[in-house]
């Protein structure tokens, strides 16, 4: 739906308006960082990890930089940022061969957790 920005002395929330060519769908991770939005995306595909620039009220993006695009290696949910750098966590590929251990419900979450990282800058 998008990102909403929450007052913390009300609760209110109010969505962050957003140009028709810059799709917030899929953020699972959400940072702040030199002024910037820093948001990991992996409910679209091809995911992506990407900078938001908000305008001088913090009220609307106005422009969106990609870090990160479409890593078949891994599919990212959450991280974080050490100075100019996003440490990103994220299931790797599902191996050919599953361990017995694993029922097959859930063996599709079978894949190796990575960290992978990637500069801000």
């Amino acid at each position: 739906m998008g990102i909403a920005a929450v007052d913390p002395q009300s609760g209110d929330a109010r969505w962050l308006d957003t140009p028709d060519d810059i799709s917030l769908y899929g953020v699972d991770g959400l940072y702040w960082h030199r002024g910037h939005l820093v948001a990991v995306q992996n409910g679209m595909r091809p995911w992506r990890l990407v900078q938001l620039e908000l305008n001088a009220e913090q009220t609307a993006v106005v422009a969106a930089r990609r870090i990160e695009f479409a890593n078949e290696d891994v599919t990212p949910t959450t991280g974080a940022i050490v100075g100019d750098v996003i440490h990103y966590v994220g299931q790797g590929p599902i191996p050919e061969n599953i361990p017995s251990q694993f029922p097959g419900n859930i063996s599709r979450f079978a894949g190796k957790t990575m960290v992978m990282s990637a500069p801000l800058k």
